[in-house]
This record gives C-alpha cells, structure tokens and sequence, in this order.
C-alpha cells in the first residue's frame, strides 16, 4: 500500500473527515453546498452521547446534521439499522429525502469552478456507491452492505442501532397517545449501547410527555450516565452568530428592556446587535418567540400552549412579574379557600388572600384517592402556617351524599369548624371562564403556587402550570360549534380557581372582614344573580 493509499484509508477510517467532506446538502434557497458543521453540529459532535436529549432554537442544522451521520453510520458500519420519526409522514420523508439527496450526490463534480479537492472527493464517492449500492423508497432506504433505514410515525417490533425523533415536543402536545406510543413503542426498539436523538423546540408548557421526559433529561446535568439515560443539550438562539442586525439604532421598550436586564442576571449579556435582531423577530413572532427562540431551558417550557384557555394573560402576566412572586400573608385581610371535588380525579385547594387592591393566590395544593379528613388537615396546616381561614368556597356538587354515612362534603367541611359556602353551578361553563379571565390580571401568584406538588411520592402537576396549560378540546372532539374546556390534570386546578372567581363575582368572597363584597364585576348578571 503506498502513501496516498493508506492517506485515504486513514480519512475514510475518521467520521469526523467523512461527515465534513463527503456528503452534499441543498440550502434553503436551493443551493447545492457541501456539508460542513456549523458551530451547533459541531458542539453536538463533540460531545453526544448514547441517548440524547436536544432542545433547541429553530433553523440550528441539527436535523441535517443527524441525516448525514445516519447515512455515514449506514455507509460505513454493515447491517446498521435506523429509523426517523417525525410529527407528520412528510416531515419524516423529508429527511430521508436529505439522506437520498447526500448518497446520490457522493460523485458530484459542480459545474462551476470545480478544484481538485472536489474532483478526488467525488472519486472517492464514486468508489463508495460502487461498493455499496442504495434502494429508496418514499419510506425506506436499503443499502448493499445490509444497512436500512425506514421513517414512519411510530415503530414497534424489530431492533434499532440508531432512532432519531424529531418534534416529539409537538407530538405530545397534539397528539399525547401517539407520544406515548413512540417512547413505549420505538424507542424501546433501541438496544442499550446503541443511539437514540431526539430533538425538538418545546411545546406544551410544564405538562405532557415531552416534558416530562426533558425534565429527566435536566436532571441528569452532573450525573454520571449510563447507556440508557439521556444527555441534556440546550441550543439557545444568542448563540447563533448569524442571529444579529448591524448598524441599526436600538430603541427598546420597557417591557424589553425588563426582558434584557433578566437575561443579565442570569449571565446571558447580548450585544445591542442581538438584542435589535430579537426585538425585530419578537414583533414578528409574538407570544411564539420564546418557543421558537427560547434563551433558557425556563423560558422554553413558559411558553403558551396552543388553544391556552389563558394562555395570553398568562404570558403577560409572567412577563409583568405577577407570578413566581414572594410575599408575606397579610393577616389582616381573609384567608379564603377554593374546592375543587375529585372522585376519580384529583381533588384541588386554592388558598387566597383577599385585599382591596389585589388578589393574591397562597398556595395551590392537590391530591388523588384522599378521603375529606386530608384535605382537613391541610387547611389545619395551612391556618397555623398563615392564620385563620375566613371561607372555604365549595362547588355545587359538595351537597351531594356520600353511600357510607350520609354525610356530603360540606357536612363534613362544617363540622371541622370552617365556615363553608356552596358556590352554584353556573349555566355555561364559559361565563365563569371569561369571569377568570377579567379576574387574573388583577392577582399575583406566590412561588409556592409554581411548586410541583408531591403527595405519598406521588407527583402533581403545579398550580401555575395547570392554568397555563387549560386548553380547550381539539377540533372535531366533541362535534359542537362552540368547543368545550379540555378535561385533563389541568382541569381540576383550572375548576377550583373557577368557583373562587365566580364566588367573588356573586359578592360571597369577604374582603377585610366584610361578609358582602363591595368588588364585583360588571358580568355579575351573568350567573344569573337579580340585581339589588
């Protein structure tokens, strides 16, 4: 074997060569380029692990760059088997199309200007098709050597050296079986030791699948890992270094100049060039950018979700700092208490503090499968903690008997020595809903409220997450012009708070000490309370 011989060798035996020399892509403008990592493929190269976890800003490559190493892994790496999921078939097919694109174009001399790098690489492509040839299909690619790659939406039975799940984030927010089903299912194909990529831009807020899996990801950050735990990436936009806009006079608003001065205090500091680029796509994008273009891991999973309930006032809420907020109880304004009833569901408890001025949201506390009795001595614990509760607010349905003593849960509620009013059921549901929504900007929600709640190792979905996260039933459910709230785990949390809103709405709520409430809302007459 002479010199160059063994040079060849040696760069075909290093993927890092082959990935940056041998494969061609086509830009978004329709441009033929050889690939070459950018500084996020490259940062992922360096340091991916056996599961990964990517949750990222959009238009990285990351996608792109995962195409081409399934392809290298298949080109180079006999009976290698991989798979592509994506939200929808097309999305899936695209990137084998990218695949198709890379292998077919391994000979490719460009017409133009074409140097003598380019002709020995395309040589050396041509010596590679020659020894291992391809099949593709819309689904499928076959190659010579026993390597195979297929796409579907989900795929369960046979084995995997190598899944890439693309969007899973969006999966799961829309579709939350099928996300089950790609994690039970496809992702169990994927032996330990072998290669499962999943990267996504966030959807769904602090709730679902996607979620829940990326927190466990987070969580590993400082663990030493096995082969099966997934290693946490975060791709923010400012580290984008095309994300920018030269020679433009910053102007910048309060609210973004707040946003600006909580990046620094997390150690993110920007340049008057990115922040022109982000205030220009923010107008743009909206209440999206920080899903699309998240600058922390944080800011990702706020985001509002699709068919948010209150996603808007959420959003504006946390961006004038009205949650996550520290304060002290003022003892001298009531203590109030908002129920929801679970029987098969969790049952839910707001604690209030009720001043003139504002409505400030204590504690949000819930549990599944308790009797009345734990629930008691919450508000017990909750007393000693804050002082003594004025009311506890009932939904209608608290007067109904329980088979084993007769006793409801109002008889119950009373004769622990609380004072109880039973809130009645409005007509529709959505007159309390746009009652909740006038009521929200007017309240701030303690850090408590943002708490995962954890009851007998049993974990519960926080307060603040579940209003964010109260949607309305996807389109066709339920056959009615006007859609129904969605009832999931963030429904009980969003009842509970509900029949608080519609109490103060009907004058029960006490403010100071006074038994008739002076603030009331316009949309009083809606709940069908006669005028005075």
């Amino acid at each position: 074997m002479d010199n160059a011989e063994k040079r060849l060798e040696e760069m075909l035996a290093d993927e890092f060569w082959r990935l940056n020399h041998l494969y061609w892509i086509e830009t978004k403008t329709g441009e033929l380029v050889r690939f070459r990592m950018n500084w996020a493929q490259l940062a992922f190269w360096k340091e991916f692990w056996y599961r990964d976890d990517i949750l990222k800003s959009r238009q990285l490559g990351l996608s792109t760059y995962v195409a081409m190493l399934m392809l290298d892994y298949c080109l180079f790496r006999p009976r290698f088997k991989a798979g592509i999921i994506d939200k929808a078939l097309p999305d899936a097919q695209e990137k084998l199309r990218k695949i198709r694109l890379a292998y077919e174009m391994l000979d490719y001399v460009p017409e133009d200007g074409a140097t003598e790098e380019d002709e020995a690489l395309a040589a050396i492509g041509a010596a590679i098709k020659r020894r291992c040839r391809a099949r593709f299909k819309e689904e499928s690619a076959v190659f010579g050597n026993g390597s195979r790659i297929r796409v579907a939406l989900s795929m369960r039975g046979g084995t995997l050296q190598m899944l890439h799940v693309s969007e899973l984030a969006h999966v799961a927010n829309t579709r939350p079986k099928d996300a089950s089903e790609i994690v039970t299912g496809a992702i169990n194909t994927v032996a330990s030791g072998c290669i499962v990529i999943r990267e996504t831009t966030h959807e769904g807020g602090r709730y679902g699948l996607n979620y829940e899996l990326t927190k466990r990801s987070i969580e590993n950050i400082g663990n030493e890992l096995t082969p099966l735990d997934f290693k946490f990436f975060f791709f923010p936009w400012h580290q984008h270094p095309d994300y920018r806009i030269e020679g433009v006079k910053l102007r910048l608003d309060d609210r973004m100049t707040k946003y600006f001065a909580l990046l620094e205090t997390q150690d993110i500091h920007l340049t008057d060039e990115q922040k022109a680029w982000y205030v220009s796509m923010e107008r743009t994008m909206g209440a999206k950018m920080t899903q699309e273009y998240p600058s922390t891991p944080d800011e990702a999973f706020d985001v509002q979700v699709e068919g948010a309930i209150y996603g808007s006032i959420i959003t504006r809420m946390r961006m004038d700092r009205k949650l996550n907020c520290r304060f002290e109880v003022d003892r001298m304004a009531p203590l109030n208490v908002a129920f929801d009833i679970g029987m098969a569901d969790s049952t839910v408890v707001w604690l209030f503090n009720e001043l003139r001025t504002e409505h400030r949201v204590v504690e949000h506390y819930r549990a599944s499968g308790e009797v009345v009795a734990h629930f008691v001595e919450k508000l017990r614990q909750w007393e000693t903690e804050y002082g003594k509760i004025d009311t506890v607010f009932l939904p209608h349905d608290a007067v109904n008997r329980e088979r084993s003593d007769g006793l409801s849960y109002e008889d119950r509620i009373r004769s622990a020595g609380f004072r109880v009013v039973v809130v009645p059921r409005v007509q529709d549901v959505w007159q309390g809903v746009d009652l909740v929504r006038e009521f929200l900007p007017n309240c701030i929600f303690h850090a408590r409220c943002g708490d995962v709640i954890v009851v007998k190792d049993v974990e519960y979905i926080s307060g603040i997450d579940a209003l964010s996260n109260y949607q309305v039933q996807p389109p066709g459910r339920n056959g009615v012009m006007r859609p129904k709230p969605l009832h999931d785990v963030c429904s009980d949390s969003a009842d509970a708070f509900r029949i608080y809103v519609e109490a103060h709405a009907r004058g029960l709520v006490p403010i100071y000490g006074n038994t008739h409430n002076p603030y009331k809302f316009k949309r009083k007459q809606a709940l069908g309370v006669p005028k005075r």
